[in-house]
């Protein structure tokens, strides 16, 4: 079953910029109907275009209508320093588990084990639920 993730970007300058994720979609209608709603809202209006959609592959659903991303997230102690990274998207949380565990026994005396914080994630997402039931504010 193909899946699809929307966000959002916002430039802010040259080397900045956030990422505003909207949800994870069944089809690619879901999608499009999703950007459609989300472009009426504050902040997304001011840059339409500004969508971005990718797709995923899953066979492996153990829920109907639910997904996992594994997420890890580095970052120093007054955060000037960030850097997030999706490992995956998996249909049970038993293989999402599995993939972050793999990725920290790689990576245990490499990455992990550096000056930055390191912290990491297992999201559960509903399919077709946005993410996001307001706008944001353009400005800041």
């Amino acid at each position: 079953m193909n899946i699809y993730r929307l966000d959002y970007i916002k430039f802010e300058d040259e080397v900045n910029n956030k990422i505003y994720f909207l949800g994870y979609f069944s089809t690619y209608d879901s999608v499009l109907i999703g950007i459609e709603a989300y472009s009426k809202m504050p902040g997304f209006s001011n840059n339409p275009n500004n969508f971005e959609i990718n797709e995923y592959f899953l066979d492996d659903f153990e829920e109907r209508e639910v997904v996992y991303d594994v997420t890890v997230y580095f970052h120093n102690i007054d955060y000037s320093i960030e850097y997030f990274h999706c490992l995956g998207l998996f249909g049970n949380h038993h293989r999402a588990n599995n993939k972050l565990n793999t990725y920290e026994k790689l990576n245990k005396d490499r990455i992990i084990d550096n000056s930055l914080i390191y912290e990491s994630f297992v999201n559960k997402h509903i399919i077709n639920k946005y993410h996001l039931s307001e706008g944001f504010d353009s400005d800041h």
